[in-house]
């Protein structure tokens, strides 16, 4: 190779170098507040990229990762069951101060429901819900015999809640109540014929509870409800209604789909 060859093949690569060089790119990215790191995509000869290092920081290097929107899980369509401790008294002294008050018994239903998520904590959403009971009582007056009973009402309203993490969420509520409440009167003389008082009246509710996570989808919750029906006309002549107040501690067991 003669002096001429070897000079021509080092301009040659001497002209070539910056051609290649701008073939780099330059891509800076920030992956936690405060610090970003520059990639430099090689040209074709290079087998691998190259990074810069990441700008001198307080501690160990660690990936930016957002807080969790605790609320989030907590929204979407819920069905439950429950099943509670049922406490109803009310204004009718026959009624309730006869033998001593207020009438324990059982309640049963469930409830479906729609949350949405409010920024990371707080959900807000609305629920239709269906309950029985077996709170009953009989009770004989002036050569009659009485047996009351508040068989079931119906419930729609809303609620808002915030959460206490993402397995627990602390929630008020409240809303419409419509419900039946029964009494049947029945003489004591020969061929009785029973005198039916029973009314659906209207209300409305307000309570709040405690719902915890179990799993995926599942959850379970304790709640405390107050219910007041209002307009039962016991006697059918014109005059005061009387009012209905009930008292409910209630399980709930539900899935979130």
């Amino acid at each position: 190779m003669t002096v001429r060859t070897l000079l021509a093949a080092t301009a040659l690569v001497a002209l070539a170098t910056p051609a290649l060089a701008q073939t780099h790119t330059t891509v800076t990215r920030t992956t936690r507040p405060g610090v970003t790191v520059t990639t430099t995509t090689p040209p074709a000869y290079a087998p691998y990229p190259v990074y810069a290092a990441p700008e001198p920081q307080d501690g160990p290097y660690l990936p930016y990762e957002p807080l969790p929107a605790d609320a989030a899980v907590f929204g979407g369509i819920r069905i439950e069951a429950q099943l509670g401790f049922d406490r109803i008294g009310g204004d009718d002294q026959v009624l309730f101060d006869s033998d001593g008050g207020s009438k324990n018994g059982v309640s049963y239903g469930g409830e479906a429901g729609f949350d949405v998520a409010l920024g990371r904590t707080l959900t807000l959403g609305g629920y239709v819900g269906y309950e029985g009971s077996s709170v009953e009582e009989c009770f004989s007056l002036i050569g009659s015999n009485n047996c009351a009973k508040a068989p079931h009402s119906f419930t729609a309203g809303g609620r808002v809640g915030f959460a206490l993490g993402r397995n627990a969420l602390l929630y008020g509520k409240g809303g419409y109540t419509r419900g039946r409440v029964e009494l049947v009167t029945t003489p004591v003389v020969v061929n009785p014929v029973p005198i039916d008082y029973s009314q659906t009246l209207d209300g409305w509710h307000a309570g709040g509870g405690l719902e915890t996570r179990f799993g995926r989808n599942a959850y379970g919750k304790l709640e405390y409800v107050y219910t007041r029906l209002r307009g039962f006309d016991f006697t059918t002549l014109p005059g005061p209604e009387d009012a209905f107040d009930r008292h409910q501690v209630k399980l709930g067991l539900g899935l979130r789909l």
